[in-house]
Formats: C-alpha cells, structure tokens, sequence
C-alpha cells in the first residue's frame, strides 16, 4: 500500500531527493539495521505473526480486507444517498463534520474545528473550497481518512503480508499486516508495516494502523445502513495519546436545497483544489551522535499547506524519546513542494550514523 497510496507531494519530495542524490549514497543507508519498534501500550499485536508465503495464504488475507472494505465502501456507485455527520474533540479543538453524498459528481462536505472552517464541492469534475487555497484543519483530516479509510485501496499484492489472530475486546480478530516490496519483515511489527484488525466474526474493521504509534479504533454501536456496517465512534491514538474522539451517525440524504452543491462565485474565483483524505508516507536520514550501528527512526504526522509550509505536526512514536524533539524541528524546518493543496504526511526522520556524506534534500 506504501507505493499506491503516496499523495503527489510525498511523490514529488521522493523524486526531489533522488534528481539530486547519487542511488549509492541510499544503498547503505537503507540497509543499516534498525532498532526494534518500541512497545506501545496501544498496540494489540504482541505475539508471534506468521510470514505469509503461498498465493492461498496471501489471497486468502486480501480477501478478508476486501470484504472489510466492502463492509464501509460508502463513495461507491451503487451507494445510497447519504448524509454523514460526526461530532468530536481533538487536541487541536472540539468540531463538527457533515457530508451530503448523492452521487459521485454531486457531493458537499463541511467540517470545523473551533474557528477554522472548511468546505468542498465538486463542479464540472473539478474540486472547489473555502477558505482561498483550501486548507483543511488537521483534526478534519484525520476524521475523514478514518470514515473513509475504504476509498484508500488494497495494498500492495506484491509487498511483504502477516497475520495474527488476537482477543479484541472479548472477541477472536485477526490483524493483517502490509509492508512494502522487497522486505522480509520478521519477530513484532516493523517500521514499514501498515495494520489491519478484524473481527472475525462480523467481518468489520476494528483497529487501522498506518504507522506505528497511530491507531484508529473503532466501535459499532448503530445497525447497518443499507447492509454497510458504519462505525458510531471513532477513537484516535497517536503517541501514546488521545487525540481524537469522535461520535459518527448516518441517515438518508433525503431532498437537500439544491444550492448546497453550487460553489460560489468567491469558490471558483479561489480556482480548483485537491480532496485526498489519505496521509502520503516519506522519509528524511538525519546524522546523529546516538547512534551507531542501528538506525533510530521517528515518525511524524505533519500537516502541510499549499505553499509547502508545515503548519501542524504529531509523534506518532520515537525509538528513542530523547530524538523526538529533534525530529519534530527537523519536519518542522522541511519545505515541501508547492502544490496548492492542504495535505497531511507520514513523515519518518532515520537517526543514522552514516560515517560519510548524507544525502541531499
């Protein structure tokens, strides 16, 4: 999923970094060990996970995240029209989201967070917002990529796969465990693993973890909407903390005023915007003194606006608590390519001892 699910900015700094680094300078930088992720109290794989090596065995996990998906693929032809509405607070402020979905080219979403407001409606295949440039409070984005985690796609079937079977809450689940093309993962989750946790039983998602040190937990409280399992609440973790709480309902759309899905003249004036909700994934070295043969890592969540300016940014976890700080200023100083749109990034800062010259960025 590491390769398909790259926004263009987390793709544009990649081939940044690569017009202006020589291939060698990464080679021994890339295979230096790494030291173990730490343990989190957050996260629920903790025993042995199985390599999973035969097309049967692989298949077999691509289909039970298949009819995961399926469960809440709500931005879907065959969908109903909808209105989804979410209530929450957020260590950036307490807020409210709503999205009216009739059809694929007829949609409106809205959320807030204290004072910052944001709103999207597409028109003649384009993307519109306010406010001018189209920013999006960090909070939003990371509510909205947890609802709609389904519009994301399938992971990678060439990248490495793992299981588990685990008691959730009382209940047999089994987490999934996706990583990248050519890595042999092996003993607790790695670095570059992304988690799925699903109940056995009822075949819906209960825990998302794109990075360690982030996970998404959900509960279902409400029956099915038109056969989707769609969750009542929504709990964020990041860095051992709280970060959001959400209480999500859905109804039938009915007959909204048809002027909810006109942008105004002030939104086309702004020109045409992005709506991913997914966060891109990339990745810094920086030299340190710490270390010496195992790389440490950190990894970020950072929200970044149009100008390439990070604006917010979150531990999702730290090998080494005293190289946290350091990583936040690290991300913090970056300049991201200019796109025109708000988007969020998983950004991992590699502590290194490179001996030699580090690459450019």
């Amino acid at each position: 999923m590491f390769l398909l699910r790259l926004s263009s900015a987390a793709l544009l700094t990649a081939c940044a970094v690569l017009a202006q680094t020589p291939q060698i300078a990464y080679r021994p930088l890339r295979s230096m060990p790494t030291v173990e992720v730490p343990a989190d109290p957050n996260e629920p794989v903790t025993g042995v996970v199985q390599t999973l090596t035969t097309p049967e065995d692989r298949g077999h996990a691509m289909q039970l995240l298949s009819r995961a998906r399926l469960r809440l693929q709500l931005h879907a032809p065959r969908t109903p029209a909808f209105q989804i509405s979410a209530s929450f607070s957020s260590n950036r402020g307490s807020g409210a989201m709503t999205e009216t979905w009739m059809n694929g080219q007829k949609w409106r979403w809205e959320g807030n967070v204290d004072k910052e407001t944001a709103v999207r409606i597409p028109a003649d295949g384009l993307h519109y917002a306010l406010p001018m440039g189209g920013a999006i409070p960090p909070a939003i984005h990371l509510l909205r990529g947890a609802i709609f985690w389904a519009a994301h796609g399938l992971p990678d079937a060439q990248g490495s796969a793992r299981s588990t079977t685990i008691d959730w809450n009382g209940r047999p689940a089994t987490c999934l465990l996706f990583g990248p093309r050519n890595t042999d993962p092996s003993g607790p989750r790695s670095w570059d693993e992304e988690e799925y946790c699903i109940d056995d039983a009822t075949g819906v998602l209960q825990e998302h973890s794109e990075v360690p040190g982030t996970y998404v937990n959900y509960t279902y409280a409400a029956a099915p909407y038109h056969g989707r399992s769609v969750p009542s609440g929504i709990v964020v973790m990041m860095g051992n903390k709280k970060v959001l709480d959400a209480q999500v309902t859905i109804a039938d759309a009915g007959a909204p005023d048809e002027s909810l899905f006109v942008p105004t003249e002030q939104m086309r004036s702004y020109g045409p915007v992005g709506t991913s909700t997914s966060a891109g994934r990339t990745m810094f070295f920086e030299p340190s003194a710490s270390v010496s043969d195992r790389a440490k890592p950190v990894i970020v969540r950072a929200s970044i606006n149009g100008e390439g300016t990070v604006v917010s940014e979150d531990l999702s976890i730290a090998s080494d608590l005293s190289l946290a700080q350091t990583a936040l200023d690290v991300v913090k100083a970056k300049s991201f390519p200019p796109n025109g749109n708000t988007r969020e990034l998983f950004v991992e800062v590699r502590f290194v001892n490179a001996g030699g010259a580090m690459p450019r960025y």
